[in-house]
Formats: C-alpha cells, sequence, structure tokens
C-alpha cells in the first residue's frame, strides 16, 4: 500500500520529494556547504553563546537581586547572521531558592532604570509584609 499524501509543495508524494532530498544532499557540493555552515555554527554557538555578565545588586526581604549588564547576540540564519543588542534587566533570587527572570534585556532599560524597577519591587514586598502583620 503506498502512501498517497502530499507536501505542502503541491502534487508530489512525500515519497518522491524524500528521494529527491536524499539524492541532493549526497551532491559533494551541497555536502560542502553543509559541512562549511555546521563548522560555522560550530563556532557561533561556542564564541557568541554565553550567558550576560552579572552584577550583585541588593538582598532584601529574603530576595537576592542580580543585575544583568548589556551584551551583544548573534544570530545566524541560511543567508544572513545580525546582532540582538540587549541592554540591562535583572533576575531575583526567592527565600526557597527559586530564581526568576525578569527579561526586560530588549527593552532597553538603563541601569537606573532597573534600579528603580528593583526598589519599587522590594517597596511593594514591604508594603505586603506590613499588611500582612497588621491582619494578625
Amino acid at each position: 500500500m503506498t502512501d498517497n499524501r502530499t507536501t505542502r509543495y503541491g502534487d508530489m508524494p512525500i515519497e518522491q520529494l524524500m528521494e529527491e532530498y536524499a539524492t541532493l544532499a549526497k551532491d559533494p557540493l551541497v555536502m560542502d556547504y553543509i559541512k562549511a555552515s555546521d563548522e560555522l555554527m560550530t563556532r557561533v554557538s561556542r564564541d557568541y553563546s554565553r550567558e550576560p555578565e552579572t552584577e550583585f545588586y541588593k538582598a532584601a526581604c529574603g530576595y537576592e537581586y542580580t543585575i544583568e549588564l548589556p551584551y551583544d547576540e548573534l544570530y545566524v540564519s541560511y543567508d544572513k547572521a545580525w546582532i540582538r543588542h540587549h541592554a540591562h534587566s535583572f533576575k531575583y533570587k526567592e527565600p526557597d531558592g527559586k530564581t526568576w527572570n525578569a527579561c526586560l534585556s530588549l527593552c532597553g532599560y538603563s541601569r537606573e532604570e532597573i534600579v528603580g524597577m528593583i526598589e519599587k519591587r522590594i517597596e511593594r514586598i514591604l508594603e505586603l509584609q506590613e499588611s500582612e502583620d497588621a491582619d494578625e
């Protein structure tokens, strides 16, 4: 029994498409391109895939706050490469050890703005703790 499913490329059966792909993949020119592409991707991921540098900011209310420093991230696709600039962000560690990332690096905030966000968060936590203490 044959599979009559077709691909999104038209009326070509999947088996025929797979055969054409296998034939093309054996072509020496294509193999050289794939090898060069794999080597480049390995180099890019090794040289440009780093965690951003961080600096400890403050410990308050049982939380530890760390500021992520700006960094550049290299992206590569089949036909181009580009750099994505990341600005400041922050992470915090809860008293139970869980770590949370604010994921603000692509928003373009300055260090001062990030510090302001952290301080506002600490104020809210203190207000919540005070209101809980008042309820008891």
